[in-house]
């Protein structure tokens, strides 16, 4: 359950403000004192235009907005994918079909609050999202950040949580701020495909990585010659006049965070990580001024030195020849 609670006396418009903002694609269950209970379909927050109807025919929308007690939960339920396996809570497939960059496209228009696994063979990775929106990374090395995008084998999880996952290290704080390559706080990782047997230590680095670069690096590697199977389109929603205005004024819920950046956090040593593009770009070649292109030698150059001690020498040569003539007896 994402959210949940009493029906208010006033009813429950102004609640699903709040569940809007939750960008959920699930269900609204509810229960009256009365008995009335039925289920609300929901579409990243918002009320799908189909419902099913109640036991007694009732569209279960009127039903809930005309309630003034009881309880309501909000679920997460999983939107089709096509050639996978599951159920409404969690999805698995293989990367032979599916392409990376196409499963966190999924994950992100379904409003996940969970987890996306993908492993390949001893290598994995885990991809955390928050009402859609990827919050952060964890996986082995720095250098197979931009490998997980490019992977075309392996297999792949879809999980919903009822709160975000967090890949905890000791001091949050301190990992933030540190330089990613010094050694940071130990902190136990179980992977994924082994839930049972690999428990181990391993140290942590926990680097801030621009959002708008992981975007783009995902594009970039995606398989040139593999597409994903074709997703369905989402429901409908209905039309926000259909329903009736808040009662009172009502503080709009706190926007949905999408931090510029993404925490990647990865287990054991690594070497850095090369640029976007994967080649490192050579060093700019010093500019010069045109008066700088061709210096001119200084006096203290070796050429000049060399050519003042020519002139200086030729010079003594020439003296020495003029006081040997002028010792010489004049000829009679």
């Amino acid at each position: 359950m994402l959210l949940g609670g009493p029906i208010p006396e006033d009813g429950i418009v102004n609640a699903l403000r709040a569940i809007e903002a939750q960008r959920t694609t699930g269900s609204l269950r509810y229960r009256g004192t009365a008995g009335e209970e039925g289920e609300v379909r929901l579409v990243r927050g918002q009320i799908a235009a189909e419902q099913h109807e109640t036991a007694d025919g009732s569209d279960p929308v009127e039903v809930l907005l005309a309630l003034r007690a009881g309880h309501y939960e909000l679920e997460q339920r999983l939107p089709p994918l096509p050639v996978s396996k599951g159920d409404h809570l969690m999805r698995s497939g293989s990367l032979v079909v599916h392409v990376t960059a196409d499963l966190m496209n999924y994950c992100e228009r379904a409003g996940l609050t969970g987890l996306l696994v993908l492993e390949q063979g001893d290598k994995g990775a885990e991809i955390a999202y928050a009402r859609g929106d990827l919050e952060s990374i964890r996986l082995d090395g720095l250098s197979e950040l931009h490998q997980v995008f490019a992977w075309e084998e392996g297999k792949f999880r879809v999980e919903a949580h009822a709160e975000l996952p967090r890949f905890d290290v000791s001091d949050d704080a301190a990992a933030e701020t540190a330089d990613p390559f010094e050694e940071a706080e130990t902190t136990e990782f179980v992977r994924p495909s082994q839930p049972t047997t690999a428990t181990r230590k391993q140290l942590l680095r926990v680097v801030e990585m621009e959002l708008a670069e992981i975007l783009r690096e995902r594009e970039e590697r995606r398989p040139a010659t593999k597409t994903s199977p074709p997703l369905p389109p989402l429901a409908e929603v209905r039309a926000p006049e259909t329903l009736p205005p808040p009662a009172g004024e009502v503080a709009d819920p706190p926007p949905s965070r999408r931090e510029p950046t993404v925490r990647v956090v990865y287990l054991g040593a690594a070497p850095r990580p090369e640029p976007s593009g994967s080649h490192e770009a050579p060093e700019p070649e010093a500019s010069h001024t045109p008066e700088e292109a061709v210096p001119a030698e200084s006096p203290a150059s070796p050429g000049a030195l060399g050519a003042a001690l020519w002139a200086v020498l030729a010079l003594l040569v020439a003296l020495g020849a003029l006081t040997v003539l002028a010792a010489l007896p004049t000829l009679d």
